[in-house]
């Protein structure tokens, strides 16, 4: 548990519902909120305050995956509603991609370890969405109806040939993928290293693009606040003085 607000105090703590760690980064690590919030820590702090390094806004219901891209390290992508979100770590405030809204809940996701465009998410329906970035955004590459049962975990074999699922009543079913999902394509790496690149950098020009036009309404606010105050002394002064003046004429 942590208190978001870094001051240690056990009665506004958030629940963890998940934890990552990659040890590619060994001085840091990852945690979601039953809140949805995505929180990256790190191990080097000495109190619960200043393990807090970075509070992303996450989701709107609990976090129940968090895994780092096994390529890009600085990117990793979130589970916590109906939404499968990927994040930058550069970029603080907003997600680089997100999936339109599924009409179940979402309950894990995973990188294939043999492409890195590639990655799957499981539903409460017992289905599983496969995404491939270089095929298309919009959709799943490919929707694979499993087990009447939601789908609770799944786990890549460490080439990405093979899938384990797990279901909520305690089945496992074993997958073999094709050569066309778990086969790296020429190129691929470059070509998606390119595409997060790009979406970084977009998402963060709008973000400081927010950024300056909230800070200049709020000049704007406080400047026009002020005039409005000295008009109003203004005239008090005024209406003073009348009535100054008026008592002297008596």
């Amino acid at each position: 548990v942590f208190d978001l607000e870094k001051k240690e105090r056990s009665q506004y703590a958030s629940a963890i519902t998940k934890l990552e760690y990659d040890s590619r980064i060994s001085t840091k690590f990852m945690v979601g909120t039953e809140a949805g919030r995505i929180i990256l820590c790190t191990r080097k702090a000495k109190t619960d305050g200043e393990r807090i390094n970075v509070i992303y806004p996450g989701h709107s219901g609990p976090i129940y995956s968090i895994q780092r891209h096994p390529f890009f390290h600085k990117i990793f992508l979130s589970i916590g509603d109906w939404t499968l979100r990927i994040w930058s770590e550069e970029i603080r405030d907003d997600y680089i991609f997100c999936t339109k809204p599924n009409k179940c809940y979402l309950t894990d996701a995973q990188w294939c370890p043999g492409r890195p465009g590639v990655f799957v998410s499981s539903t409460t329906e017992g289905s599983i969405h496969i995404w491939d970035l270089l095929f298309k955004t919009d959709q799943p590459a490919l929707t694979v109806k499993l087990s009447e049962e939601p789908i609770s975990c799944l786990s890549f074999q460490e080439q990405g040939r093979y899938m384990a699922l797990g279901t909520k009543n305690g089945n496992v079913t074993l997958m073999e993928l094709s050569d066309s999902l778990c086969t790296l394509d020429r190129n691929e790496k470059q070509l998606v290293a390119t595409m997060f690149d790009r979406e970084t950098r977009r998402t963060h020009l709008l973000e400081t693009r927010s950024r300056f036009k909230h800070d200049t309404q709020n000049r704007t606010i406080t400047e026009r606040s002020e005039e409005e105050l000295n008009e109003e002394r203004r005239q008090s002064t005024e209406q003073y003085w009348s009535i100054i003046n008026k008592e002297k004429k008596k």
